[in-house]
């Protein structure tokens, strides 16, 4: 009842995850309306900027939490032992794609803020130069974690280790 099964989640786990998803979402559109009310009050914008951080914070915890304990799966446990291969098979793999993506939606919205100081610097070469740069960096880091994701792709290949190996030779023996 209160852990995930196979069809993805306890009964409680499922409403609990229903009514913060709808308690979430209401608080994000009454922080909304709060920009739109007060948009002359500084203090009361700054008061908002907050709570939509505060937001964000509890909606990582409760929706990540709940993600995390779906992926351990603590009623199909043997024990200790299979708990731990749990963590390490599940939950770190979900962490780093996590992560990766993360990674991606901050390199977006970089990619627009450089392109957006290129456009405002106009005529100021530096300026502009250091949008180029930024855009260029972000690109190279994006380039990068998919190069990661590449050869990690290769290296779950079945046949990887006998075809390593076979490389491995092949190069020893100037081939």
């Amino acid at each position: 009842m209160f852990y995930p099964t196979a069809a993805g989640g306890g009964r409680i786990r499922n409403m609990v995850q229903v009514l913060a998803a709808g308690f979430f979402v209401a608080m994000i559109m009454y922080t909304g309306i709060q920009f739109i009310r007060f948009a002359d009050d500084t203090k009361k914008i700054e008061n908002a900027k907050n709570n939509m951080l505060y937001i964000a914070y509890g909606g990582f915890l409760i929706f990540g939490s709940s993600y995390l304990i779906g992926l351990v799966g603590f009623e199909n446990n043997d024990g200790a032992a299979s708990l731990a291969q749990n963590l390490q098979n599940k939950i770190l793999v979900n962490i780093v794609a996590f992560m990766k993506a993360i990674a991606f939606f901050f390199a977006i919205i970089l990619i627009f803020w450089n392109g957006i100081q290129i456009i405002q610097a106009m005529d100021a070469e530096e300026k502009r130069k250091k949008g180029i740069t930024g855009v260029i960096n972000v690109v190279a880091a994006l380039v990068f974690i998919k190069l990661l994701d590449f050869v990690y792709y290769i290296a779950q290949q079945s046949d990887f280790k006998s075809r390593a190996v076979e490389l491995l030779v092949n190069v020893s023996k100037g081939v």
